[in-house]
C-alpha cells in the first residue's frame, strides 16, 4: 500500500460530494434469507434497468479447468450465476484480466434516488459461498450498483472456508441492503482479503455495514482500504462492520453515521487490530453504545499500533479511539494507540482515548486533550482510559513511552500534521 497519504486527501474529497451487536463469532455473523432476485427499491420506473445475471455469460467456464480469466461484465455476472447455483469454486482460480464496468460512473454519487441501467447480483450466497481464489491483479471494478433490502450485498455477497481475495478494487460504487453490507463483501467466513480496497457509497438497514465488508468472522484483512461514507444502523464501520477477523496495516477514511456499535475503522471487534487507522467523523444518533473514532464496540480485542483523527459524537460511552471496550465481559488490550479528534461528552461515559472500559487493559496510549476536548483527569472514579497531553507534546516523539520509532512508528512535522504516522502507510 504505497502513497497512501495522496489517496487519503481523495477520501476527503470523496466524502464532500448502536447496547452490542453480535460479535461476528457466529457462522453467518447475522441472520438473513438467500436470494438473487437483486430487485432495486429506488422506485426507479426505467424499463431498461436490468440486472446483470440477465445477462450473464458462463461459457468460459468448464469443470475440467482450474483457472479462468474474466474480461466482461458478462462474465462476471457468469461467476455469479455459477457460484449462486451451488458450484462453490473450492479449488479454482478467478483472475481478472481487464477492468471492468458495470455501469456508467459519471453521476454515480446519486445512485441512491437515481438508479443506473445495470443491477449487480453479488458473488456468492449463504448457502453456496464463494470459496475459491479471486486475484483482480490490480484490476478494478466500477459502476456497481445494489439497491434492495437483502442479505449479503456486495460485489462478493459471501465467501468462506479459505476463500483469498487479492489485489481487487470496488470504485465508484452504491450498495444498500439489509444485514452484511459491504463494498467488496457482504459476509466472510474464513476467507483472506490481501491488497484490496473499496471507494464507494455503502448503507445498511439493519446489522453489518462496512466499507469493504459487512462482517468478516475468523479470517484476514491485510494491506487493505475504504474510502467514502458509510451509513447503517447497528455494527457500523469505515472498513468493517463487525466481525473477529485479523486486521493488518489497513484504513478507512469517511464520514460514518449509525445508532449503535459505530467506529471508523470497525462498528463492533473482537479480533486483532495492528497497524490501522481510521480518517473521517463518526457520528451516532444519541441513544446507541459504542461510538469510536476506530472501533465502537469491542469485546477481546487486541488493538496495537493504531490512531484515529476524526471527531465522535452523539452516542452513549463514546471515546476517540474506542467508544466501549471490553464489553460481554470479555478481557481485550489496547497497546500503544493514540487519537485526537474531538469527542462531544455523550450519555454514559466519555473520554479523549476510550469511553466506557471493562476487563481490559490500556498501555502508552495517549489523547490531545486540547482538540478533544477532554480531559479523563477531571474523572476521579473512572478506570485508566489512556494519558491526555497537550498538542505540542503529542507531537514529540519523547511522549510515547515504549513505541518503535524505528520500524512501526514515524514523526516528522511535515507528515500527518506533525502526529506519529505508521511507517508502513507511507
Amino acid at each position: 500500500m504505497k502513497n497512501l497519504l495522496v489517496l487519503v486527501i481523495t477520501a476527503i474529497t470523496l466524502a464532500l460530494f448502536v447496547g452490542g451487536c453480535d460479535n461476528g463469532t457466529g457462522n453467518n455473523g447475522g441472520g438473513g434469507k438467500d436470494t438473487t432476485s437483486g430487485k432495486d427499491t429506488t422506485g426507479n420506473k426505467d424499463t431498461n434497468t436490468i440486472n446483470w445475471i440477465e445477462i450473464a455469460n458462463t461459457n468460459w467456464y468448464s469443470d475440467d479447468k482450474i483457472e479462468f480469466t474474466i474480461t466482461t461484465a458478462e462474465q462476471l455476472a457468469g461467476l455469479a450465476k455459477i457460484v449462486n447455483s451451488g458450484n462453490e469454486f473450492l479449488g479454482k482460480t478467478i483472475k481478472l484480466g481487464a477492468n471492468i464496468t458495470l455501469n456508467d460512473t459519471i453521476n454515480w454519487e446519486n445512485w441512491a434516488t437515481t438508479a443506473p441501467k445495470r443491477i449487480w447480483t453479488p458473488i456468492g450466497i449463504s448457502s453456496s459461498r464463494f470459496k475459491g481464489e479471486f486475484y483482480g491483479m490490480g484490476y478494478v471494478v466500477s459502476g456497481m450498483y445494489i439497491n434492495n433490502s437483502e442479505d449479503y450485498q456486495g460485489l462478493l455477497g459471501f465467501t468462506g472456508n479459505g476463500a483469498i481475495v487479492k489485489s481487487l478494487g470496488v470504485v465508484a460504487f452504491f450498495v444498500k441492503g439489509k444485514n452484511n453490507i459491504g463494498g467488496l463483501s457482504g459476509q466472510s467466513y474464513e476467507s483472506y482479503y490481501l491488497d484490496c480496497y473499496s471507494i464507494g457509497k455503502t448503507e445498511g438497514i439493519e446489522l453489518y455495514t462496512g466499507g469493504l465488508a459487512g462482517s468478516a468472522v475468523r479470517g484476514e484483512i491485510i494491506d487493505c482500504y475504504a474510502m467514502g461514507n458509510v451509513k447503517g444502523n447497528d455494527c457500523v464501520g469505515g472498513l468493517l462492520g463487525s466481525g473477529s477477523s485479523k486486521l493488518i496495516n489497513s484504513f478507512a477514511a469517511g464520514n460514518i453515521t449509525g445508532v449503535s456499535n459505530v467506529g471508523g475503522l470497525v462498528g463492533f471487534g473482537g479480533g486483532e487490530i495492528d497497524g490501522c487507522y481510521a480518517i473521517g467523523n463518526i457520528k451516532g444518533n444519541g441513544n446507541g453504545k459504542g461510538i469510536g473514532g476506530l472501533v465502537g464496540g469491542s469485546s477481546g480485542s487486541l488493538i496495537s499500533n493504531c490512531y484515529a483523527t476524526g471527531n465522535v459524537e452523539n452516542g452513549i460511552d463514546i471515546g476517540g479511539l474506542v467508544g466501549s471496550f471490553g464489553v460481554l465481559g470479555i478481557y481485550g488490550e489496547v497497546n500503544n494507540c493514540y487519537s485526537i479528534g474531538e469527542v462531544t461528552k455523550g450519555k454514559g461515559y466519555t473520554g479523549g482515548l476510550v469511553g466506557q472500559k471493562s476487563l481490559s487493559e490500556i498501555t502508552n496510549c495517549y489523547y490531545d486533550r486540547e482538540t478533544s476536548k477532554q480531559n479523563d483527569e477531571d474523572c476521579f472514579s473512572c478506570p485508566e482510559r489512556g494519558e491526555g497531553k497537550t498538542t505540542a507534546e503529542m507531537k514529540q516523539q519523547e511522549t510515547y513511552t515504549d513505541w518503535d520509532f524505528t520500524n512501526i512508528w514515524g514523526i516528522d512535522p511535515s507528515i500527518n500534521n506533525g502526529y506519529p504516522y505508521l511507517l508502513d502507510n507511507y
